[in-house]
């Protein structure tokens, strides 16, 4: 992940649910960069990908559990549309309605 940035905006709340690109996001944190349009969110952070969605994830390892989930380490990339998600880990799972990214930290930004 990148060295942390000066950060102009700051939501603390029990919980931040922010519809970001045709995505649903929550986290318990979330800051804005200045001058930029990423976003890191941080602590429970969900981000629901919609059914037959179109995304594309790379890490440097991928396990798939008994169960279906898929957790992804090392350097993760997720891409759908014009978003680019990074993060450490990730755990992929079926919900219905779509697919569930559930990761402690996130940062998010557009193409």
């Amino acid at each position: 992940m990148k060295n942390m940035f000066k950060f102009i905006f700051v939501s603390i709340v029990a919980l931040v649910s922010t519809s970001v690109w045709s995505l649903e996001i929550t986290a318990d944190e979330v800051r804005s960069h200045a001058g930029s349009e990423s976003r890191l969110y941080s602590g429970n952070v969900r981000v629901l990908l919609p059914e037959n969605s179109d995304f594309e994830t790379t890490s440097l390892t991928v396990k798939t559990l008994s169960s279906g989930e898929q957790i992804f380490e090392g350097g993760v990339t997720i891409k759908f549309k014009d978003l680019i998600l990074k993060t450490e880990k990730v755990v992929i799972s079926s919900t219905e309605g779509g697919l569930m990214a559930s990761m402690d930290r996130a940062e998010v930004t557009g193409k």
